[in-house]
């Protein structure tokens, strides 16, 4: 019988720790943010406003229902996941993890820039900081560095072609 009593037992359960190697701690998802619930959405909607498009147009243009945008926007999504909130971050042209930081109470939205985005370089001059720079902001990591390699291969490529003719 004293055999089931310890099956019985159960574990605490293991809390995520800091990390070493960084002083400032991990991000806690399951930790409930200390700021209003309706901040990101505020955010989001004044955003919108800016940027000049419907419920439906941003939606659309995140790849994201409606329904899950109008419960953001109205608070009812205290926690929303990381995928979800990089998702917005592209719709309402932010950085990466900006709408994260609004939502964790780290930025304030009532202070933050609601001016429109800067329009897109018309026709970029290839390989300037410029490029580069409207490339990364549009691009998710991956593909940027990607972009970036095959750059410089052709970069190489052509001045091999040049070294040999001239």
């Amino acid at each position: 019988m004293r055999h089931l009593d310890r099956r019985r037992r159960s574990r605490p359960p293991s809390r995520p720790r800091h990390r070493v190697d960084s002083d400032r701690p991990m991000h806690d998802p399951w930790q409930m943010s200390a700021s209003d619930p309706k901040r990101l959405g505020t955010a989001i909607t004044d955003r919108r406003g800016v940027l000049g498009v419907t419920q439906e147009e941003f939606a659309a243009r995140i790849g994201m229902p409606v329904k899950t945008l109008q419960r953001i926007e109205a608070g009812k999504i205290t926690r929303p996941r990381p995928k979800t909130l990089g998702l917005l971050d592209k719709g309402a042209e932010w950085p990466d993890g900006h709408a994260r930081r609004i939502n964790d109470g780290e930025i304030d939205p009532s202070e933050q820039s609601n001016e429109p985005p800067p329009p897109p370089p018309t026709d970029p001059e290839p390989l300037t900081m410029e490029w580069f720079v409207f490339l990364r902001e549009r691009l998710p990591r991956k593909q940027f560095d990607q972009v970036v390699h095959y750059v410089k291969i052709a970069q190489e490529t052509i001045a091999e072609r040049d070294g040999s003719t001239g």
